[in-house]
């Protein structure tokens, strides 16, 4: 086992007694426990089941799509493309309409500006959410749950569950999830404009108290709002101050989005696929939480729902082995 372990580096948490899934990806049919940066363990739905198999990704595959173009992708995907394209355009127009709006009914140049940044920020978490909706169709939503639900069950338990009950038990929400990813610089933002509206208040009250030209006055807290902002970027990003409150802001904005690519209705088949996976990645990357008396009460759920996964899994033992010793 350790050997096994040596010869392949594989995603391990540096701390003993810590189990961590660093990558896991759910696809239309399948649901895929990642060993390293390219191989990984699929569970794959089939007619009578499942199959489970020891996958390699391809360089050539991975090297075709870098090398594709941008108009090709486009032209590939076109139809898959237009109701996105709709919705951005129609998020865009409304943006432009909420501004223009706000532009023409306040007076106060610090409102407007600050309300103007709060719509921007609105718009771009709305598009994310829709957007996420829009690319998860009800079968990967219900394999995407139980993915994030098996990841973590394994990592708060450190075993293989026992029952679907179990599994249902742990949250469909992952902070791992890629969609957190692209909410940061939203959760950043959230705290650049409290942070700015602060310090250009103060800085903009200390300037009205010494000057009485309005028009000077509107440009000096525009010019304020954006140098604070970009300071404060700055310095947010190079220390990370309050990254424990952006984190906070950033797993609820996660969350949000989650909602849109998961569901509560997650199917016993696809926490079955789930965990034909999981078995299998435990056992190569963590041997030592791996348990064998666990595997009994899962084997009459694969005898009824995932024939194929039981006639398999011995050919897949072997070939694990094969590959490793």
């Amino acid at each position: 086992m350790e050997q096994r372990n040596e010869k392949i580096s594989f995603f391990k948490s540096i701390y003993p007694n810590k189990l961590t899934v660093s990558l896991a990806e759910s696809l239309n049919d399948q649901i895929r426990f990642y060993l390293d940066n390219t191989l990984y363990i699929a569970a794959i739905e089939s007619e009578d089941g499942c199959s489970v198999s020891l996958c390699k990704e391809s360089n050539e595959e991975s090297e075709k799509t870098a090398n594709t173009s941008k108009i090709s992708f486009i032209k590939e995907n076109f139809k898959s493309l237009i109701k996105p394209f709709a919705v951005t355009i129609g998020l865009l127009l409304l943006e432009f309409i909420a501004i223009c709006y706000l532009c023409f009914t306040l007076s106060n140049i610090l409102v407007l500006v600050i309300l103007v940044d709060i719509t921007l920020l609105i718009t771009s978490i709305i598009q994310t959410i829709i957007l996420e909706f829009m690319a998860t169709n009800s079968s990967i939503r219900s394999k995407h749950s139980a993915e994030h639900m098996m990841v973590n069950f394994l990592e708060a338990n450190k075993r293989l569950p026992r029952s679907i009950q179990e599994v249902r038990k742990a949250s469909r929400f992952s902070p791992k999830c890629g969609t957190r990813k692209g909410l940061k610089k939203d959760a950043e933002h959230i705290i650049l404009i409290i942070l700015t509206t602060i310090f250009t208040t103060i800085i903009s009250t200390f300037v009205f108290h010494f000057s009485s030209d309005s028009i000077a006055n509107e440009f000096i807290v525009i010019y304020t709002y954006f140098i604070v902002q970009f300071i404060t970027r700055k310095v947010l990003t190079k220390y990370g101050i309050l990254s424990s409150i952006i984190n906070r802001i950033e797993k609820v904005l996660s969350n949000i989005a989650q909602c849109a690519n998961t569901t509560s209705k997650v199917e016993d088949k696809d926490i079955i696929l789930a965990y034909s996976a999981a078995r299998f990645w435990l056992f190569i990357v963590y041997p030592e939480f791996y348990n064998q008396n666990d595997d009994p009460f899962w084997n009459r759920h694969l005898k009824v729902v995932s024939t194929s996964c039981k006639e398999n899994q011995n050919i897949l033992w072997k070939k694990i082995l094969k590959v490793n010793i």
